[in-house]
């Protein structure tokens, strides 16, 4: 009975490990399909700004108010300030991906090392 009992164990625990590596493969590609879709939303395309009013002597009226139009030199130009919060992004989703995976190898070879003390004490 005590062979039996063992028996069950092992395959008990085998089946085990088999979810586990599952869980794990689909943790895995879902955050691949993460890291297609997310930069691919980045060209999304906008929809196109509306055509300014063309006056009757064909000049296009400023859109700004009347007391911005001497500000055009202090502003603050976009792009550095985008691709500085997207490298932010991208930095903290790597590190936390690169964490996850360094937790689940931990993990694997953690059930590696009880699967083979269970086999050796089943052996006994």
């Amino acid at each position: 009975m005590s062979k039996m009992n063992t028996k069950n164990l092992t395959s008990e625990a085998s089946k085990a490990m088999a979810r586990r590596v599952k869980r794990s493969l689909y943790r895995r590609f879902c955050l691949l399909l993460l890291f297609l879709c997310v930069p691919l939303s980045a060209f999304a395309q906008a929809p196109a700004p509306a055509q300014p009013k063309v006056d009757s002597d064909g000049f296009v009226a400023d859109p700004r108010p009347a007391n911005m139009t001497a500000m055009k030199d202090e502003s603050i130009a976009a792009a550095p300030l985008v691709a500085a919060a997207y490298g932010f992004i991208w930095l903290a989703v790597l590190v936390f991906v690169g964490s996850v995976a360094a937790r689940t190898t931990k993990l694997e070879s953690e059930i590696g090392f009880l699967q083979e003390k269970l086999e050796k004490g089943a052996s006994r």
